[in-house]
């Protein structure tokens, strides 16, 4: 989000590019990460397009398309604190920042020993912690990683893995819904999306 209040990335590029193919008028509504299934059960939202990766009891509430990205999560820390991490075990005892309920919330509490998690509701939240001192490290999706670290030259990525596979990540709907019959996914969409990222510095 910049300073006009306009959102950018991934997600919002693909939600322009679906209203559009389908004439429908887009409305962006900003949301923490842990309120967006109730909000979508609830009518208060029609789709989630908010790097939301499918699992069991998500797809008991909710119906899922076809992924439109498939990602791995990385560790984001700062670029001066780069020669101190070359493994896991090097965060072991550390503060480590996440987004709260995600995926990278329980990579950073199992995968990594004794480490002090620190959830936030919103991701830039999580950023800012990293910036200030208040954590070491940041799980984070790696197209994610990509565009906060072209944004912030002082981030990079620690040269670690984590114990996973590329997950892919869908538009969650209501359950039975119709929307899902809406032009949410093609191969043209995508490539085009994209490609205006690239053009963007936001996609490699």
């Amino acid at each position: 989000m910049n300073c006009k209040t306009e959102y950018a990335g991934v997600d919002i590029e693909l939600a322009k590019k679906i209203a559009k193919d389908n004439h429908l008028k887009l409305k962006i509504v900003n949301m923490q990460f842990d309120s967006l299934l109730g909000a979508l059960k609830t009518g208060k939202i029609d789709v989630i397009i908010s790097g939301m990766t499918t699992n069991p009891e998500r797809k008991k509430e909710v119906d899922f398309t076809k992924p439109y990205m498939l990602t791995n999560n990385i560790m984001l820390i700062k670029k001066a604190d780069k020669d101190n991490y070359h493994s896991i075990k090097d965060f072991d005892g550390k503060k480590v920042g996440a987004q709260k309920s995600t995926k990278q919330e329980k990579i950073a509490q199992t995968e990594i020993n004794d480490s002090e998690v620190t959830s936030l509701s919103r991701l830039p939240d999580v950023i800012l912690a990293l910036k200030s001192g208040k954590v070491s490290s940041v799980v984070i999706e790696k197209p994610v990683a990509e565009a906060y670290s072209k944004q912030n030259p002082d981030l990079d990525f620690a040269n670690v893995k984590f114990n996973e596979e590329k997950k892919p990540t869908c538009i969650a709907v209501p359950k039975n819904s119709p929307i899902i019959s809406l032009k949410l996914l093609e191969q043209e969409s995508m490539l085009s999306i994209k490609v205006k990222l690239r053009q963007q510095q936001v996609w490699d």
